[in-house]
């Protein structure tokens, strides 16, 4: 009886410790994880309010200066004391002139921990930039087309559910062009966006085409597209089994998608609008 006891005693004191080793590894991994994270410097887009992208794509039209240093400078404001000391007119006029680089446009600024900072933060916002850099928009010069921002409006079609994704209007017929580089991921019939086509971009992003009414050709998993490839053209499909057409006006439903979550459209169609003028 003694013995039993002993053993089931050393079979407790070993399941202890065996859950205290996986919980320590656990928390090892985790915080491995987190050191990562924050050493790869990486600004998850979906953090980033559209409106602010809007604004950001708007400033460097306006400046000349690319995006992210704007977008560095207002997390900046909003995270680091002694902003105010900066000349900000005078930083954006000598970030070009230095040949961007930061150091020379703050010479004037004493505070060498408040460079660092600025600098990591260009760095970290810079590595969304090839989401936004070298695209353009999908539907080709010279034809008419308009949109709003109906990002996240109510859908009740196949249950309550909100838009993911930015309608461009345009007559049935229009041509359809890749915004960027990738290769073909989806393509066929959707319940909800009909004759559509997905590319997975060179940048990680899923760029979603819907509601065509035809595709340029054949298309298949893994074929290469190209900046500005015909997919397709605008269409009415959708909301219905294979077939179904009609059941609202000819547009495009364009989405993009990180992980699987989707993200605002918007700003990125507005910025890609006006770099092609």
């Amino acid at each position: 009886m003694v013995r039993r006891r002993g053993l089931r005693r050393n079979r407790n004191i070993f399941k202890f410790y065996l859950l205290f080793f996986l919980l320590a590894i656990l928390l090892l991994l985790m915080f491995i994880n987190k050191i990562f994270y924050i050493s790869s410097g990486i600004y998850d887009i979906r953090d980033i309010s559209s409106e602010a992208m809007e604004f950001y794509f708007s400033l460097e039209k306006t400046y000349n200066v690319e995006w992210f240093y704007f977008a560095a400078l207002n997390d900046i404001e909003s995270n680091v004391n002694n902003y105010n000391n900066i000349d900000i007119e005078r930083f954006i006029s000598t970030i070009e002139e230095t040949n961007y680089q930061v150091d020379k446009a703050l010479i004037n600024y004493k505070d060498n921990r408040f460079k660092d900072k600025l600098i990591e933060r260009i760095k970290k916002f810079e590595k969304i930039e090839n989401i936004y850099r070298d695209k353009t928009f999908p539907i080709p010069l010279n034809y008419s087309y308009h949109f709003d921002n109906d990002w996240g409006e109510k859908r009740d079609y196949g249950g309550d559910r909100t838009h993911e994704g930015i309608d461009i209007m345009a007559e049935k017929g229009i041509p359809i062009i890749s915004v960027g580089n990738g290769k073909v991921k989806k393509i066929g019939w959707n319940e909800l966006g009909g004759w559509r086509i997905g590319v997975l971009g060179e940048d990680g992003i899923y760029y979603y085409y819907a509601h065509l009414d035809r595709y340029e050709k054949a298309f298949k998993p893994g074929d290469r597209i190209n900046k500005k490839d015909i997919l397709g053209y605008v269409g009415n499909t959708g909301y219905g089994p294979e077939g179904t057409s009609g059941k609202f006006v000819d547009h495009l439903h364009f989405g993009m998608y990180i992980k699987n979550k989707a993200i605002n459209p918007y700003p990125f169609l507005k910025g890609w609008d006006k770099n092609r003028e």
